[in-house]
């Protein structure tokens, strides 16, 4: 049937995934087109295969159990459609634009990366170029209907319509886990979908696209309700929002955007906002063209047509839209002649807030309105289209399981309004319908259904946690990851930068417009005030109390006074820089935690992936009141995680404040599963007000205050004892206090206050992995009176990466070149022998052979000619019968590549040599897999007889290569091939019976 690719669950356990079943939609231009229905896990090992109904895989630990459980649910979505000779990432119009590239090329290498599911898992076939086990799926939905009679003027025509739906994996995820847009440009739950209409020898082809509000933005739950958050502001967003409506505009010419969402104040009406000022924003900077290129239409789908559906025909009114319908066309050509006669030039973009129920009622009607346009052409006139003739009825229904499809894949539920869709009417029962699904939707989220299938997904698509990501490799791809990592030198970039952070404890003050920043803005070298603001690209702001903490706050916070922080701040950093200014890239307030952060504006787009997550902790956390912002960010090629705390109050509640720290600690990044926790970050700091007290008698405390005796106060400091003992912030470092304890102040005055033991509250801690170059310049206080906490200041310096990823790519293919000339002990060291060496296509001599002994010996002597038993005994079950027929697939097309490579005049000698061995290897790990099957079936003398001659043939392989390896001496491949082509004859003599 067909590979799907290569999935490692477990460092030790690492599948081949193989199409076993599948179902033909239709054909689409003569071609065949598949839904997958079935697979099959074939271990590596060798020792079995599995499914979800096979119970060997109860014997793998339990996590995997639940990983390859959900990566088989998600596979048998039916979403993932596949075919041999049709490019189905490609739409008509740009298959035409390759036509010459498909002729020449493998039907992978021209597939659009955008639409190709299963890259990731090919990467070790593309990397070792096995071009012929390459077969591209999509995720999405395809329907044909065929032989479709229409009248037109009294006369029959026959005609074939199809549509396929192809969902983006650039941003791929569940409705909660993917919204808005990412620093790429890529946008949550991007669909193309084509309709085609096939006339005798006239093929049409109509575009659109939907696609999730392209700007920053989330849901998250909050209070029982799913709140629109915008997480980026205007400034920060733009890049990622240029580079997407930039990739629309080259891959479509022109764009048309149709927004749905509500007018209404509310979360709607907040993303539309922000779309029009990014847009206006966009067109404002773009050449005179851009500007025409673009069109938006806010058409409120709500206000427009309420319950009654039937009403978004007049969205074909508004009269931009029914120009474009008509200025943008549709693709047109001849299927005999191949003679392109029309070219679309511009695509509807359409979204909703989901881009689902909404969007695909208005795609249908537009894909309905443009029908007559392209029959007309055809002299085919006043075509009806309803659910009354077949027409209407294959039309419905294709775009009704086109939506219903679509959601299931983003929301985990069929589409609400499909009802109407299908049916071209609204009744009592679309609303009942629309309420169930709706209740579904909310069961799927509350109780995250949508995290499961989140997880599979980011598995699938190789989107996980970096150091998960090193431990399920195999030994050659960590041998070539060291090996990058120690040239980094070669490929990467690296540049000084510094970051302010600053952090206080403002007690509810509201700054004045003519307060003095100085002392906490413009940090002092030794020796020297001067700072040289234009050398800092970021700054980092943490704010605790920013509001009064009572009853009304933790409801819901004012962020009056957080706004007015940023305004000052903004104002007084660019007043002291004389070159770049800087730009807010996000604020952010938990009750009366704050987090503001500012960019220098000439460096906005080297921000990528920038999130804030919100902790509130167990001791405290019910009111809110303490917790943490953390935030991280990529800057360049480089991670940067900071945290904003304000941990547990009181002098003797030190246990509670380690606490806290741990549960902050345990928090991961939504959605950024490269580097999902704190500590998995290149630069983390950690700042706040922390509540760490020194242990010691106030009047002691004052003394040593006066005396500036900082030192012993530090050796009594709860923080720095919990700190020596590895308690917590292991591996982080502090800078010197050369400075006064931070709190607890009288008001206006620099007094202390009597009621408490001042302490150093207010703390800046710092963290660099992986031996990164951190030097800390600054740490000190500033002397600014309104609150009864000083702030404090601290300034880094760091080393900013950046990779060129041509030079890094080149070096990578060079390593995996020369990996398999090594010695085998320095590339395979555990029981799972290196994927990536089986799959192997550069010079080697090495051969890996899975162990398969039975689980009995046999006595039997083998045969050397094949010889019919007296008495044949049943064929096996089914289900075996199947698995048999797999790995004869499997093996005639492997010995199929071997003669190709072995016998094509084109392949230079070494390349033949690894070419004849990746195959061989393969063959290896299938027989094995073969040989389990055939262990159920052993009370058959005649299987058994097939066994001995199998491993005899088998363990000879092995031993070849062995002898060659131990000798240093090259294989003689006529002999080895030889070997292969003898087993394969075996089992060919064994197919009539095997197969049933």
């Amino acid at each position: 049937m067909g590979i799907i690719g290569i999935i490692t669950f477990d460092k030790d356990l690492t599948y081949l995934i193989a199409i076993t079943d599948s179902k033909r939609i239709g054909k689409i231009n003569r071609k065949n087109i598949f839904l997958l229905k079935a697979v099959k896990f074939l271990s590596f090992r060798g020792n079995y295969a599995v499914s979800g109904q096979n119970p060997a895989v109860s014997a793998t630990p339990q996590t995997t159990d639940v990983a390859y459980m959900a990566v088989e649910k998600f596979l048998l979505s039916e979403l993932f459609y596949y075919s041999y000779d049709y490019h189905l990432t490609l739409s008509f119009q740009k298959q035409e634009a390759l036509s010459e590239e498909i002729k020449k090329r493998s039907l992978w290498k021209v597939a659009d990366r955008k639409y190709f599911w299963n890259y990731y898992l090919q990467r070790h076939f593309i990397k070792k170029r096995l071009h012929d086990w390459i077969l591209p799926i999509i995720r999405g939905y395809v329907g044909v209907e065929n032989e479709i009679v229409i009248q037109s003027d009294g006369k029959n025509v026959c005609l074939d319509l199809a549509l396929i739906s192809r969902i983006s994996c650039m941003r791929a995820g569940t409705r909660y886990n993917a919204r808005g847009i990412n620093d790429d440009g890529n946008v949550a739950n991007f669909v193309e979908t084509e309709q085609i209409i096939s006339v005798q020898d006239t093929l049409f082809s109509f575009l659109q696209t939907r696609g999730s509000v392209p700007v920053f933005w989330q849901q998250r739950l909050e209070k029982a309700n799913f709140k629109v958050e915008l997480t980026r502001t205007r400034e920060a967003t733009q890049p990622a929002f240029k580079k997407h409506f930039d990739d629309m505009l080259k891959t479509y010419k022109r764009v048309h955007v149709v927004n749905l969402l509500s007018g209404k104040s509310g979360k709607e009406n907040l993303l539309t906002v922000d779309f029009k000022e990014q847009l206006s924003v966009y067109l404002k900077e773009s050449s005179q063209s851009a500007r025409y290129q673009i069109n938006f239409n806010h058409w409120d789908f709500n206000k427009e047509c309420g319950t009654k559906f039937g009403n978004v025909i007049k969205i074909a009114e508004v009269s931009q839209i029914k120009d474009n319908l008509d200025d943008f066309r549709f693709f047109m050509k001849n299927t005999d002649t191949n003679a392109v006669f029309q070219l679309q030039n511009g695509i509807f973009r359409i979204n909703c807030l989901d881009c689902l129920d909404r969007t695909n009622v208005v795609m249908s009607t537009l894909a309905k309105l443009s029908i007559p346009l392209q029959l007309s052409i055809l002299d085919i006139k006043n075509v009806t289209i309803s659910s009354t003739n077949r027409f209407g009825q294959a039309f419905q229904t294709l775009w009704a399981n086109n939506g219903d499809s679509l959601s299931c894949a983003y929301a985990g539920t069929g589409a609400m309004k499909s009802t109407y869709t299908r049916e071209d009417k609204t009744s009592v029962f679309t609303l009942v319908d629309d309420g169930i699904k709706s209740a579904k939707r909310a069961y799927i989220n509350y109780f995250n259904k949508d995290s499961d299938r989140q997880d599979a997904i980011d598995l699938f698509l190789g989107n996980i946690d970096d150091q998960i990501a090193h431990d399920l490799q195999s030994d050659e791809a960590k041998w070539i990851a060291q090996q990058l990592k120690a040239q980094q030198s070669t490929y990467a970039l690296r540049t000084r930068s510094r970051i302010y952070v600053g952090s206080w404890n403002v007690n509810d003050a509201r700054p004045s417009e003519k307060m003095l920043m100085d002392s906490w803005i413009s940090p002092e070298y030794p020796n020297r005030r001067d700072v040289e603001h234009d050398k800092i690209v970021i700054y980092l702001f943490g704010f605790q109390e920013i509001v009064e903490l009572n009853a009304n706050s933790i409801v819901k916070a004012d962020e009056g006074n957080m706004e007015a922080w940023v305004k000052l701040l903004r104002e007084d950093i660019n007043l002291r820089r004389k070159e770049s200014k800087v730009v807010l890239a996000r604020s952010v307030q938990l009750v009366g935690l704050a987090l503001i952060v500012f960019v220098q504006e000439d460096h906005i787009g080297d921000f990528r992936n920038f999130t804030i997550e919100k902790s509130k902790v167990a001791t405290q956390g019910l009111t809110g009141n303490k917790g943490a912002l953390i935030t991280r960010f990529d800057f360049c090629d480089t991670s940067v995680c900071c945290v904003c705390a304000h941990l547990t109050a009181g002098q003797k509640q030190n246990e509670d404040r380690i606490q806290d720290v741990k549960e902050i600690s345990a928090l991961r990044f939504q959605n950024i599963p490269r580097t999902p926790h704190i500590y998995s970050h290149d630069y983390i700091f950690w700042f706040g007000d922390l509540n760490f007290r020194i242990d010691l008698p106030y009047q002691d405390v004052i003394g040593r205050i006066s005396r500036e005796d900082f030192e012993f106060l530090y050796r009594h400091d709860q923080l720095n004892k919990a700190m020596k003992t590895d308690q917590i912030f292991k591996g982080f470092k502090e800078g010197a206090i050369n400075f006064a304890p931070t709190y607890k102040y009288e008001i206006d005055s620099d007094v202390y206050d009597t009621k408490r033991v001042p302490a150093w509250c207010d703390r800046i801690l710092f963290k660099s992995t992986g031996n990164q170059y951190i030097n800390q310049l600054v740490y000190s206080r500033g002397e600014i009176y309104i609150s009864d906490h000083r702030p404090i200041k601290a300034l880094f310096e760091i080393d900013i990466k950046t990779i060129d990823k041509e030079k890094k790519e080149k070096l990578e293919m060079e390593l995996y070149k020369k990996a398999p000339t090594l010695e085998t002990y320095q590339l395979i060291n555990t029981p799972q022998k290196s994927v990536d060496v089986v799959m192997n296509a550069e010079p080697t001599t090495e051969i890996v052979v899975p162990s398969v002994e039975p689980s009995s010996p046999t006595t039997q002597a083998p045969t050397t000619e094949f010889e019919p038993p007296n008495y044949v005994p049943p064929p096996p079950d089914t289900k075996t019968q199947k698995d048999i027929k797999l790995y004869c697939a499997s093996l005639a097309s492997i010995k199929q590549n071997l003669s190709n490579y072995a016998t094509s005049p084109e392949t230079v000698s070494t390349t033949k040599e690894s070419l004849i061995i990746s195959s061989a290897n393969l063959f290896c790990h299938v027989i094995a897999a073969l040989i389990k099957v055939l262990e159920s079936l052993r009370e058959s003398i005649y299987v058994n007889n097939l066994m001995v001659e199998i491993l005899e043939l088998y363990k000879s392989l092995g031993e070849t290569a062995k002898i060659a390896i131990n000798s240093k001496q090259r294989i003689d491949f006529n002999d080895f091939t030889a070997t292969i082509e003898r087993t394969i004859k075996v089992i060919e003599q064994h197919l009539p019976y095997l197969e049933g």
